[in-house]
């Protein structure tokens, strides 16, 4: 999954989408998915492949790495609509 395909996607479905760059100057992104204050964020690798980072909720201000299950959801989502 690529940054324009994370993108491509947050946009055709209404998604909030930010894009950043963190500390060591990579770009990172996050979509809000499906609306509902939770926000989940991606890194670009060398290869300019996007990893999940963190998954940051704006309710209860809880940040969370490493993968789960709506992370997995999202890269399956939005790889399966690139194809």
């Amino acid at each position: 999954m690529k940054a324009n395909d994370i993108i491509n996607y947050a946009t055709a479905t209404g998604m909030n989408i930010e894009i950043n760059a963190n500390e060591f100057g990579e770009q990172i992104i996050g979509i809000e998915w499906k609306n509902n204050s939770v926000w989940y964020w991606f890194a670009e690798l060398l290869d300019g492949e996007m990893l999940f980072t963190e998954r940051y909720s704006m309710r209860n201000g809880t940040i969370k790495s490493g993968f789960n299950m709506t992370a997995i959801k999202i890269e399956k989502t939005i790889t399966a609509s690139v194809q």
